[in-house]
């Protein structure tokens, strides 16, 4: 198993993360790395939230 580096993971998680057009789109246009890793984060807490039966889903 190789490492990625930190673009590569972050560009990886952004293509195949379960988020709506809206929020590719807002991730395709994070011009820096930063920028981009923390909405990926934002847009995990979001959808990730609870929806009422002790699980966590991102759909």
């Amino acid at each position: 198993v190789t490492r990625l580096d930190d673009e590569a993971l972050v560009n990886g998680i952004a293509q195949i993360a379960p988020f709506d057009p809206a929020a590719k789109q807002a991730l395709l246009e994070a011009r820096k790395l930063d920028e981009r890793a923390e909405l990926i984060v934002q847009l995990l807490q979001f959808f990730g939230r609870h929806d009422g039966d002790d699980r966590v889903t991102l759909q």
